[in-house]
C-alpha cells in the first residue's frame, strides 16, 4: 500500500493521493533527483488471485506506458519513467496542476457559456485529431470530464489513456468505456474514431445544457435547442449530429469537428474566451490600430487575432510579467 513519506523506485517520495479507480491508483509524488520535482505517479499494484487476470493488468499497464511515451503533443502529459518494483508497476508522469472539467461543471451549475464550451472542445478535438491521425490511429475511447483538465492558463489537457488503444478494425476488444458518454459501438466492443466523436458531442452537449448523461439512460440525447433554446443553432447542429446512434451519420473524421468548430466561432462572434482561472482584460482599443495584443502566448496560438484586435480586446489568462506584442496579420 502506497502512503505519503514512502520512497518508490529509491527515487519518488510520495505526498497523496489524486485518484484513480479499479486496478489503478495515481499519487502526487516529488522526484528526489531532480530538485524535487512534482511528478505524477501512476500504480498498479499485483493483488489477483486468478493468473490471467494478473497478466492482463500487467499487459495493459505496460501498453499505456508504451503508448504514452510515443506521444508527443501539447494538451497530454508527459512520461518520465516507468518501472516495476516488489510486484508493483509504476508510470512517472507530468503532474498537471488545475481543476478538472467535472470541478469547474459543479462550481457553475452544470452549465458554461458557449465561448468556454468551444475553448474547450477546440483544444480536446485538435487533441484526438492529433491521435486519430497516427498509424495505427489511436482511440482514446474514454472521453468525460473528470479526464480533462483545465489549467489556468486556459489549456486543457486531456488525462488517463488507461483503455487507449491502436486501432485495429478486425479485432474485436473489451467493451470500455463511461456510461452516458461512450459511444453504442464501444459496448459491442468495435470503437473506432468515429466513437470518440460522439463522445466529444456527449460532453458538448452537457456543457452547453447542463444534462449530466451519467444521469441518463444511454444514448438517449434529446437535440439541444429543445433543452437549450438560445443555443447557437450551427452549435446545436453540430452536436446533434456528434450523437447520431449510427457511425455513418455523425460527422466523420475530428478534422471535420475541428473545422466547423471554427466556423462556429467565427460565426457566432465568440473568439473572446475566458480562462480557468483569475481573467485579465486587455483594454487596448488604442492599440488596436497598431497591430497590438498583450496577451499570453496562448492567445496568439489558440484566438484568430484578427478578431482580436476587431473586438479591441482578449479576455484570457496572463501572467502579467509575460505579456508580449504580437505582429499584426
Amino acid at each position: 500500500m502506497l502512503g505519503p513519506g514512502l520512497i518508490i523506485g529509491s527515487r519518488y517520495e510520495v505526498v497523496r493521493l489524486l485518484g484513480g479507480g479499479g486496478m489503478k491508483q495515481v499519487w502526487l509524488a516529488r522526484d528526489l533527483r531532480l530538485a524535487g520535482r512534482s511528478c505524477a505517479l501512476a500504480a498498479i499494484t499485483d493483488s489477483f488471485v486468478d493468473a490471467s487476470a494478473r497478466k492482463q493488468a500487467e499487459l495493459d499497464f505496460k501498453r499505456e506506458a508504451e503508448l504514452l511515451a510515443s506521444l508527443s503533443h501539447e494538451h497530454i502529459p508527459q512520461v518520465y519513467d516507468a518501472f516495476s518494483e516488489a510486484n508493483s508497476h509504476y508510470l512517472v508522469m507530468e503532474f498537471i496542476n488545475g481543476e478538472t472539467l467535472e470541478t469547474r461543471l459543479q462550481k457553475s451549475g452544470g452549465r458554461l457559456p458557449e465561448s468556454e464550451a468551444l475553448q474547450i472542445a477546440l483544444q480536446v478535438s485538435a487533441t484526438l485529431e492529433y491521435l486519430h491521425s497516427l498509424r495505427p490511429p489511436v482511440i482514446y475511447r474514454d472521453l468525460k470530464p473528470s479526464n480533462l483538465i483545465l489549467k489556468s492558463s486556459g489549456r486543457v489537457m486531456l488525462i488517463d489513456f488507461g483503455i487507449a488503444r491502436h486501432f485495429q478494425t478486425t479485432k474485436t476488444v473489451t467493451m470500455v468505456g463511461t456510461p452516458g458518454y461512450a459511444a453504442p459501438e464501444q459496448w459491442r466492443g468495435k470503437a473506432e474514431p468515429r466513437s470518440d466523436i460522439y463522445a466529444l458531442g456527449a460532453l458538448l452537449h452537457q456543457m452547453v445544457t447542463a444534462r449530466d448523461p451519467c444521469s441518463e439512460p444511454p444514448c438517449s440525447f434529446p437535440p439541444v435547442r429543445q433543452i437549450a433554446p438560445s443555443c447557437a443553432p450551427r452549435l446545436a447542429s453540430l452536436i446533434d449530429e456528434a450523437l447520431q446512434y449510427e457511425p455513418n451519420l455523425r460527422i466523420q473524421s475530428m478534422s471535420a469537428v475541428r473545422s466547423r468548430l471554427l466556423e462556429i466561432r467565427r460565426a457566432e462572434g465568440l473568439a473572446t474566451t475566458k480562462s480557468f482561472g483569475a481573467d485579465v482584460e486587455c483594454r487596448q482599443s488604442d492599440r488596436a490600430s497598431r497591430g497590438l495584443c498583450y496577451c499570453r502566448r496562448y492567445c496568439s496560438r489558440h484566438l484568430e487575432q484578427s478578431l482580436l484586435l476587431a473586438a479591441g480586446r482578449c479576455s484570457v489568462a496572463s501572467d502579467r510579467g509575460n505579456r508580449r506584442p504580437l505582429p499584426r496579420w
